[in-house]
């Protein structure tokens, strides 16, 4: 038998893969190829939950010279975040914090994680790439 907490688990799960499958989870009314038209305006911004983020953004100095990875951490555990997987920062539960990039002239993949500190644990943030001069 299933309790309501493990039925809502799975329920998460499901609905959490069917996103995934569609694309949908992470970047809400942005994709990370749409061009940056406002320096000041967030690259991509939304909510992500379970076990992390990881989103892939190429960029080029024309629109700034520094990238900026912020995250809120709603969650219960540590996250760490990184951009290129260094710079790593620990995002404590119930703050925020962010780091920054310098961006080359030269189109440049960046990929951006959110992850559990620890070697256990979930990710419940929100976060916003943007790209300033």
């Amino acid at each position: 038998m299933i309790t309501g907490v493990a039925a809502g688990a799975l329920c998460i799960v499901s609905v959490w893969g069917a996103l995934m499958a569609i694309g949908q989870v992470g970047v809400p009314g942005k994709t990370p190829t749409e061009p940056l038209t406002d320096p000041d305006a967030a690259l991509t911004e939304g909510t992500s939950s379970w076990r992390g983020l990881e989103l892939t953004q190429s960029l080029t100095a024309e629109h700034g010279g520094t990238v900026n990875f912020w995250i809120r951490n709603e969650g219960f555990d540590p996250v760490e975040i990184t951009i290129n997987r260094t710079g790593a920062r620990v995002i404590e539960p119930g703050t925020e914090g962010h780091i920054s990039a310098e961006v080359r002239w030269e189109k440049t993949d960046y990929l951006f994680e959110a992850k559990p500190a620890g070697e256990t644990g979930s990710v419940e943030v929100d976060y916003k790439i943007a790209q300033r001069t």
